[in-house]
């Protein structure tokens, strides 16, 4: 637990001048040495889904299935929002990868901020090549989507509260047993303010004394 005694004595499980998800604090880094954080679990979508009554405008927590950090995106102060999604579409299938850039964040993005010829889609080796754009604010039968070229489509569910074909429509692929996870890029970002957290404390610079 994070606190600050009298003396002004700083106590905290860690302390980060990156960004840090609050579910989930590891660093995940990639082939090209890029560091993510993820940002969003949903686990079994043929079982369980968010609610609509939730408030994805705040991070909050579920189950260890379903739980929310996208909220993050908002401390980005650059616009490059870099996203990869990890999905598998049945326990113990194939593991698919997607990553890109939208320079728009999905809360304030609409359908044609995210086309395809709007983002900028990483596709070498490790990452599959897909024809659909990025996320954007969609708020019916799930919070995110993405722009899969028909509007009023909600492929890419992110936040999904509804089903379809008994699980949710991922990238590609209808995910059901298995899962999908969002991952935000920060080794490119930096922490805009001092931040105190239940397991660490987020900061600009630190300076040891």
């Amino acid at each position: 637990m994070s606190n600050i005694t009298k003396q002004g004595i700083v106590y905290s499980g860690s302390f980060t001048e990156s960004f840090q998800s609050i579910y989930d604090t590891n660093l995940y880094v990639e082939p090209d040495n890029s560091v993510w954080i993820r940002i969003c679990h949903h686990n079994n979508p043929a079982s369980v889904r968010f609610a609509q009554s939730n408030d994805f405008t705040k991070a909050f927590y579920t189950d260890a299935d379903r739980w929310w950090n996208m909220p993050i995106v908002n401390l980005i102060t650059n616009g490059q929002y870099e996203f990869m999604i990890k999905s598998m579409y049945t326990t113990g299938s194939t593991e698919y990868k997607f990553r890109w850039i939208q320079t728009v964040n999905p809360y304030n993005a609409v359908y044609s901020d995210v086309s395809s010829a709007n983002v900028t889609k990483i596709t070498t080796s490790g990452y599959t090549n897909y024809s659909w754009g990025g996320l954007y604010k969609f708020g019916s039968s799930t919070y995110f989507c993405t722009n899969n070229g028909t509007n009023g489509n909600w492929w890419g569910a992110v936040g999904a509260w509804n089903s379809h074909q008994g699980g949710i429509p991922g990238w590609i692929a209808v995910i059901t047993t298995g899962y999908q996870d969002v991952y935000l890029r920060v080794d490119n970002q930096s922490a805009p303010f001092f931040s105190i957290f239940d397991t660490h404390i987020q900061a600009t610079e630190f300076i040891e004394i």
